[in-house]
């Protein structure tokens, strides 16, 4: 398992990898997630696809997938009643309108490529979101937070089971910039594309640097 971590003019994005890692059983107790603020229309500068496409990594942008239900900052608690079994978000969304088009632009990545599409877990995007915050709040940027859990051991006490799992983060400014470096990056983008994964689930937090991104991808066992 290795780190590879990229610095530009696009962010800041970190991916991590594992394969073989198996999470107990054993649910955690129930919590909650909030969708936060920051929707497509809110952090999408006029011309930032068209920067974004112009990366020879990047072959989806803004009219590649569905917007027209993006666009409005949503606020919506949900629970997580169960750690054990996938929880699907509601029709083909996957957590607020920022987490949402970061998804669909994942799948559309891999429709281009002739990979399977990956299914939304809203429990990547609860854990994600935790971490995002975490990292805002506290001040770091990393896999491995103070207390030295990496997202495997995250993963593993909420009790989630997996074959093989990776983690991207990164920091940027608005979708189409948070696409591109995840895309321009080789070790985000072989996690983007990897086959065998099935689900994902990115969890974004908002700061006054910009929004803080926490991608989980998973295959059940």
């Amino acid at each position: 398992m290795g780190l590879r971590a990229v610095v530009g003019a696009v962010g800041i994005v970190v991916s991590v990898m594992a394969v073989g890692c198996a999470a107990s059983q054993n649910d955690a107790p129930v919590t909650r997630y909030v969708e936060v603020e920051g929707g497509l229309g809110a952090t999408v500068a006029e011309g930032d696809w068209e920067w974004a496409r112009s990366s020879r990594h990047v072959r989806c942008g803004g009219d590649d997938i569905r917007i027209d239900d993006l666009g409005a900052n949503v606020e919506e608690a949900q629970a997580v009643s169960s750690w054990s079994s996938v929880v699907a978000d509601r029709g083909e969304r996957c957590g607020d309108d920022y987490e949402t088009a970061l998804f669909r632009l994942a799948n559309c990545e891999r429709r281009e490529r002739g990979l399977s599409e990956l299914s939304c877990d809203m429990r990547l995007v609860a854990l994600g979101r935790q971490h995002s915050a975490d990292m805002r709040d506290r001040d770091y940027f990393s896999h491995v937070n103070p207390q030295g859990q990496g997202p495997f051991e995250r993963m593993d006490a909420v009790g989630l089971a997996y074959r093989a799992a990776a983690e991207n983060i990164g920091l940027a400014p608005t979708v189409a910039h948070a696409h591109r470096g995840w895309m321009d990056s080789d070790g985000h983008r072989q996690n983007v594309l990897r086959e065998g994964l099935t689900h994902y689930g990115v969890g974004i937090v908002a700061s006054e640097r910009g929004y803080f991104k926490t991608a989980l991808f998973m295959a059940q066992p």
